[in-house]
């Protein structure tokens, strides 16, 4: 084994220089290459007792062509279709039923499969991945049904999304010859005339140890970790060399525009996209800035002129994405349908902004905020090992991890003619791509588009969802647990009566706060629906002492975070800084809580980007069967039935007096509660929430009103919304369920993780996906609230099998409801439960947001501190008592959405 160790600091608050010490340090990368050419990246952290595992290969659809499109994600979707040692099956169940998180995703450069275990269970994760590098049997029977699942998955991500769709059509006229042309899943015909000789020839060709790296950061000692590796991968042999070059993308020498209408498209969208070098090069890093400056948040150019001061557009954005190949600089807006003929004016202002930068540059005030805004994302954004261990694999993929801290130095080093330069360099108008996304009704001059760029999901990258053999004995939990929480949670009341629940950490030099004001079931939001969602929105939009400009301004640069919501049962607000800007955190977040300005300039606005937000809702399948389910199982009169933010039609009817009325009422220290998170003492902490929030009072603090218990839905409803324009039928089944807290809710975790708590391991996920092939995704989940709850199974498929799909799904309810589950179940539940609870708590910030949703749910400080003794004391028959309780065939809501008519799912009246 060849071993190369190079020590750095990932830790970005230490700000220290490398040194190599004869042991690694918290925080440090070793670099370690084996001598088939595997390169391991190890990393200790020692925060919790998890460690976080990625193998990542080298190869994406970037390595396919013309016929083979999509061959790269198929072959990871068969990597856990097993190996002669783990058949079918057995991976997934493996890693699940060992409290483990796993995933794979493929993207154009990039296929990673990445496992995150309990300390004591990484060897199974090591053995799988060693075992598939090299055995995995691709078995063509599997295949044919793996396709149809991957078609579903087409389905749900592209033709059936047409924020997807558009995505894919974007590409494709923006690059002519790179890869990046074409989608990463593939086109349909390519995916359907995959055999298995394709497939099976191009795992042995990209899945080598040379062509991988294989990333470990987490609660272990180096040596030892090394050790298992060797074990485990020394003995694979090393493949050819593996050829990374592709066609590259020459000159944009025309404009390219590509127009979609659909009648599901329910706002109006435009992007715009510039080519940009790969990964690596000089120009990369004042590009970026040159970006975030244009389009990235609040405080960017293009946010200030189309959404504060001219109200055209309800949503902008640009982001520039970097890869092994050159890609693009995105511009992208959304705005309702209304304003749609101010689209040509709109990229009038786009490119009048651009070219102001291009002439007259930025100022050392934008240039130095922005650099300050990635500084402190950095250090939020690397706390997780996740994050540290994600991060470089994908560095190393692409370039080099090591060229992490270059990037770095290199935003810091960006001057004002760097942005200056690049900005004419790369960016003109005719030179661009251009494309709408347009209601169908639109007339066929008017032009709008909606961008996938600011959604949570990146159509780039698609994950699954989710030779030695480790044995695990079935009745053994010997998981981790986390240390205990409640004696870190320390108990104070501001001068005013407010109570704070505090935690002291020492990790990182931050201050968070999170808190909550009770409303309790307000008679106003029944009266005018949407108006306390509507007023929390409006916190965020200045105050009657700072103008919103302004209070974005100074967040972007010092920075912090301050940020109001309101719900159904209270309004929650949070906020985060280093410590160090603590006080400029609590002065202008008590502002902003406390003096709102309520500007009617300003309601407009808001009032535009909530519409924009229900109608683009509006137009997906899945929206209109969650709706149903919530209306029908609540009751659409009960709070938890009703539409949190009301509807369009309410929305427009709410005024700035209205706002202020409701603010003035039930905003109210005396309903207020906080917890904090801080590297000061208690004394220190309350003696800076003193110097604002202790002063707040309210001389008529509201009586609330009670919530009543929603009633159990009894009978069955069953309903279609037919959308023929559709690709796939979003399909739901759902009944009541108990409250947060209730002594059922144990036994209800345990019952639900069995029945559907994983596409691919749970008795609904292997019926449905593994076994049927019907669908991408399949599962079970609860909501639960003060006073109710309930449960729904959710999936989406082709039509033709819609009503199989569902029949599948009250067939496994069924059958968990007639008889026990078995001892193996049941123990292998119970030990993902309980090994994943050092997961839940792993940051400093994974600790306040659980101290909050205690503090908020009404429930003990040793709630999470005692969970795993509940979960091991649910028995088989508590499991079969709340199956058949809850979970009954005869009081259930059965939904769906799509190209369906109401006839195909009358048979389950």
């Amino acid at each position: 084994m060849i071993v190369r160790k190079l020590f750095k600091h990932l830790l970005p608050l230490m700000f220290l220089t490398a040194v190599v010490f004869a042991q690694p340090q918290q925080g440090e990368v070793v670099e370690t290459i084996l001598d088939n050419g595997l390169k391991v990246l190890s990393v200790e952290m020692h925060n919790a007792p998890i460690i976080y595992s990625q193998l990542a290969y080298k190869v994406g659809s970037r390595n396919e062509g013309v016929g083979s499109t999509g061959i790269a994600h198929i072959t990871e979707h068969m990597m856990f279709k097993g190996t002669p040692t783990y058949p079918k099956g057995v991976i997934s169940k493996l890693i699940k039923d060992n409290a483990g998180v796993f995933n794979a995703f493929t993207s154009n450069d990039i296929t990673a499969y990445f496992e995150q275990m309990p300390k004591n269970k990484i060897d199974i994760a090591l053995a799988i991945e060693s075992d598939r590098m090299y055995n995995c049997v691709i078995d063509a029977v599997e295949l044919e049904k793996e396709l149809d699942v991957i078609m579903e998955e087409r389905r749900m991500r592209t033709e059936n999304n047409p924020s997807g769709i558009f995505s894919e059509e974007f590409n494709a006229i923006a690059f002519k010859c790179s890869p990046n042309h074409w989608p990463v899943i593939g086109w349909m015909d390519d995916i359907k005339n995959t055999s298995r000789e394709d497939v099976f020839n191009f795992y042995r060709s990209y899945y080598t140890p040379n062509n991988a790296t294989l990333v470990l950061v987490g609660d272990f000692e180096t040596d030892e970790m090394l050790k298992k590796v060797e074990h485990y991968f020394g003995d694979i042999p090393a493949g050819p060399d593996v050829a990374q070059s592709v066609t590259s993308e020459p000159l944009q020498e025309s404009k390219r525009v590509v127009t979609i209408k659909r009648s599901d498209v329910k706002t109006a969208s435009m992007q715009i996209g510039w080519h940009t070098p790969a990964i690596g090069h000089p120009d990369n890093a004042a590009l970026r800035v040159f970006t975030k400056i244009l389009g990235g948040g609040s405080t960017s150019r293009l946010y200030k002129r189309l959404v504060t001061d001219e109200n055209m557009v309800t949503r902008v954005s640009a982001r520039i994405r970097f890869a092994k190949d050159p890609w693009q600089i995105v511009v992208s807006i959304e705005t309702n349908h209304e304003k749609i003929e101010q689209l040509p004016r709109v990229k009038e202002i786009i490119f009048e902004e651009i070219h102001k930068i291009q002439q007259q540059g930025i100022t050392v005030y934008e240039l130095q905020k922005t650099k300050n805004r990635l500084e402190y994302n950095e250090i939020f954004e690397n706390m997780k090992v996740s994050s540290i261990g994600g991060r470089l694999a994908r560095y190393e993929t692409y370039l080099s991890w090591k060229f992490y801290d270059e990037w770095k130095q290199q935003q810091k080093s960006v001057t004002l003619e760097d942005v200056k330069r690049v900005a004419k360099e790369y960016i003109n108008q005719e030179h661009v791509t251009i494309g709408y996304l347009l209601p169908k009704s639109t007339a066929d001059s008017a032009t709008v588009s909606f961008s996938t760029i600011d959604s949570a999901e990146d159509h780039s990258t698609f994950y699954y969802n989710s030779g030695e053999v480790v044995s695990v004995e079935d009745n053994e939990i010997d998981v981790i647990k986390p240390k205990p929480i409640a004696p870190r949670i320390q108990q104070a009341r501001l001068t005013n009566g407010i109570p704070v629940y505090f935690v002291h950490d020492k990790t990182v030099p931050i201050f968070s706060v999170r808190g909550f004001i009770r409303t309790g079931n307000c008679p106003e939001d029944l009266e005018k629906p949407g108006l306390g969602a509507l007023t929390g929105r409006m916190m965020n939009r200045g105050t009657q002492t700072f103008s919103n400009e302004y209070l974005k301004e100074r967040m972007d640069f010092v920075p912090f975070s301050f940020s109001v919501s309101g719900g159904v049962e209270d309004v929650t607000f949070s906020g985060s800084a280093l410590t160090d800007y603590a006080d400029s955190l609590l002065f202008y977040g008590f502002e902003i809580l406390t003096n709102p300005a309520f500007n009617p300039d300003d309601l407009e606005i808001v009032r535009d980007q909530m519409i924009a937000i229900l109608r683009r809702a509006e137009g997906g399948a899945g929206w209109k069967t969650s709706r149903f389910l919530f209306e029908t199982i609540y009751g659409e009169t009960h709070p938890y039935g009703r539409l949190i933010t009301g509807g369009e039609e309410f929305l427009r009817k709410l005024t700035v007096d209205d706002l202020r009325a409701f603010h003035q009422k039930y905003y109210c220290p005396q309903h207020t509660v906080l917890c904090v998170l801080s590297d000061l003492t208690l004394e220190e902490t309350i003696e800076k929430l003193n110097a604002g929030f202790g002063k707040w009072s309210h001389a008529d603090p509201p009586e609330l009103a009670k919530f009543a218990a929603p009633k159990k839905f009894k009978g069955r409803a069953i309903k279609v919304f037919p959308m023929p324009e559709k690709k796939q039928a979003d399909v739901r089944i759902g009944g009541t369920l108990v409250p947060h807290g209730h002594a059922d809710t144990d036994a209800i975790d345990v019952a639900v993780h069995i029945l559907g708590g994983s596409s691919l391991s749970s008795r609904m996920g292997v019926n449905i996906r593994d076994e049927q092939g019907l669908a991408y995704n399949v599962s079970v989940r609860t909501r639960q609230r003060q006073k109710g709850g309930l449960w729904f199974m959710q999936s989406a498929t082709k039509s033709e099998t819609a009503s199989q799909l569902l029949k599948s799904a009250i067939h496994e309810i069924e059958n968990m409801r007639k008889e026990k589950v078995t001892d193996k179940e049941l123990i292998a539940a119970k030990r993902y439960f309980i090994g994943t609870l050092p997961m839940v708590i792993e940051t400093p910030g994974d600790i306040l947001m659980l101290v909050f949703d205690m503090v908020n749910h009404g429930m003990p400080l040793d709630y999470f501190d005692n969970y795993a003794d509940r979960v091991m004391a649910v028995t088989k028959e508590d499991v079969l008592r709340v199956m058949r309780y809850y979970f009954d065939p005869r009081n259930i809501v059965v939904v769906g959405a799509g190209p369906i008519e109401q006839s195909e799912l009358d048979q389950f009246k």
